[in-house]
């Protein structure tokens, strides 16, 4: 575990939910990293004049995790710890025998379970007094089991589900340009891309809509520009590319139109868009008094296939026992 582990927001979204019984709407904006989820949360709050509250993993769990973490470790060493040199000093301490990574992981979880509580009691006070909340997350890069789990603690909620989108080719943009700058704010090529392929995929004749046109080559291309260097062996990189190919059909296909994994209220494009537009674009569609039903779709349709795969699953394993 390194220090600057983020708590995956499925977890997030499965401790939740069991605890809250909202009376206000949860507006949750789904999308990969860096495609502007938080920008436009900002600027939602703002132009529904703050009758929302934004509630973030980041600010909430995370960011005041890590600086527990660092205290932590500070009274373990004299050396100064900092957000960019406490990896490293946690792997010193862990082989010099001053500590060990399970003392420092079991820590770790701790002080996030404290904060992780802090929040979902927040959030639930918001929630109870009528007020909507707005927050950001990924579902969709994680196992199916996992993602039906999340979509049935949702089930009976008021969820007004919204995809931000950013195309592929932009979305490299903004991390090279992020890991140009501030050293805690870089992401990976490797894993904002694997999300982008468990959120997309290659639209069917009857799919709508059409986000985007992708070509084998584009996404070869950037992926070896970029991400290559994330790998230590070449084995690891070119199967990470095989998977995000045969994700987006692209390893049959050489161009393929992307449209949504799921079933979306709303979707906005903050590529063509910027933030306050989109959140304009959001205000504006709950003023019309649309019912929101995608999430729950999603849910019955999870739900359905995964009965079907476990049905499958014991049929091929004791079926031939049974007809004995």
């Amino acid at each position: 575990m390194t220090m600057k582990h983020f708590i995956k927001p499925i977890l997030f979204i499965l401790c939740l939910f069991s605890y809250l019984r909202p009376q206000g709407t949860v507006i949750l904006l789904n999308g990969t990293s860096s495609a502007g989820k938080s920008s436009i949360a900002q600027e939602l709050q703002k132009t529904l004049d703050y009758s929302c509250e934004f509630v973030g993993i980041d600010k909430n769990v995370n960011e005041p995790a890590l600086n527990t973490i660092i205290e932590y470790v500070q009274q373990k060493t004299k050396e100064p710890v900092t957000k960019e040199n406490i990896d490293d000093i946690a792997e010193k301490l862990v082989k010099d025998g001053t500590t060990t990574q399970e003392d420092l992981d079991n820590f770790y979880g701790q002080a996030s379970n404290k904060l992780f509580n802090g929040m979902i009691q927040k959030i639930k006070d918001f929630t109870q007094n009528g007020k909507n909340v707005i927050f950001d997350t990924i579902i969709g890069d994680d196992s199916e089991q996992e993602i039906v789990r999340a979509f049935e603690q949702f089930r009976g909620e008021n969820v007004l589900f919204l995809l931000v989108y950013c195309p592929f080719q932009e979305l490299a943009k903004r991390i090279a340009a992020r890991n140009s700058g501030d050293k805690l704010e870089q992401r990976d090529f490797s894993i904002v891309w694997r999300q982008f392929g468990g959120l997309y995929k290659a639209a069917q004749p009857s799919d709508a809509p059409i986000l985007e046109t992708l070509s084998k080559n584009t996404v070869t291309d950037l992926v070896q520009l970029h991400a290559r260097s994330e790998f230590e062996e070449e084995k690891e990189f070119n199967e990470f590319l095989s998977e995000l190919l045969e994700n987006l059909s692209l390893n049959n296909h050489e161009i393929v139109r992307i449209t949504s994994s799921y079933k979306y209220d709303l979707i906005v494009n903050n590529a063509t868009q910027s933030p306050a537009e989109c959140a304009q674009q959001i205000r504006d569609f709950m003023q019309q008094g649309n019912a929101y039903t995608a999430f729950q779709k999603n849910f019955n349709e999870f739900k359905r296939g995964w009965f079907r795969k476990a049905k499958d699953w014991v049929k091929k394993t004791f079926g031939s026992k049974n007809a004995r």
